[in-house]
């Protein structure tokens, strides 16, 4: 049963990414922005935060495979409209994560997307839950984020971000909600930039708004749904504690 989920999530994490991708050109400085808003921001190092739960195993890590699912919508049509990318862009990368005193969770992630000239991303995050309430079973904590976007090879972003959230648990799953924002400086190859345009780096800044749950199956499964600049996305995680 483990091996066929393992193998479910890997089809759908190379999904659609049987053909390399790549960005307009003649892009202009709004165009930037407006790929920041479409694809930068939802491709954010994720903590899984039904994870402010201790690990169950004994090492006290966890170790998963994860693919975010951004949505193209109206990418190839901005600057010269010859672009080229999947309607829904996969951003495949392993995910691991180790608990530390005083309830700071760290956890980290490298990208696999480089492998088909998709979105490649590393970053990682710190966690701390602030307060526990044994009694509810709720945790309330914050965490910062990091990562670093290489976009198609076209323009790479370093993306930070900071939020705020809730979970709780129900043994067998754990449903989280949070809230916090995002600010994203891209640098864009200058040989898609129309004339006159700065390379960058171009900043942007959002709301972030997410919820999610982690259910407790032979391994753990995760799903996430983030709204960014008004546009969702979606994440699944599949991860094992030792």
């Amino acid at each position: 049963m483990k091996f066929r989920i393992t193998c479910f999530l890997g089809i759908l994490c190379f999904a659609g990414s049987l053909h390399a991708a790549s960005l307009a050109g003649n892009l202009s400085e709004s165009d930037i922005k407006h790929i920041n808003s479409t694809v930068i921001f939802p491709s954010i190092h994720r903590s899984w935060t039904g994870n402010a739960l201790s690990p169950e195993g004994s090492l006290g890590f966890e170790l998963g495979l994860e693919t975010a699912f951004v949505f193209r919508r109206d990418l190839l049509e901005i600057g010269d409209r010859r672009g080229v990318a999947p309607s829904v862009i996969p951003v495949p990368r392993v995910w691991t994560s180790v608990e530390i005193p005083l309830h700071i969770k760290l956890s980290a992630h490298a990208g696999l997307g480089g492998l088909f000239d998709g979105i490649e991303t590393y970053g990682f995050g710190a966690q701390w839950a602030f307060f526990k309430d044994p009694s509810e079973d709720t945790s309330f904590s914050v965490d910062f984020r990091y990562t670093s976007v290489n976009l198609f090879d076209d323009a790479t972003s370093n993306l930070m971000g900071f939020a705020a959230q809730a979970s709780k648990d129900l043994i067998v799953w754990q449903p989280y909600a949070g809230a916090g924002f995002l600010v994203a400086n891209t640098t864009v190859d200058s040989d898609v930039l129309s004339a006159g345009t700065s390379a960058g780096p171009h900043t942007s800044a959002t709301y972030h708004l997410f919820v999610g749950a982690r259910i407790d199956l032979i391994a753990k499964l995760s799903v996430q749904l983030d709204v960014m600049a008004a546009r969702p996305s979606v994440g699944v995680l599949l991860e094992k504690s030792f």
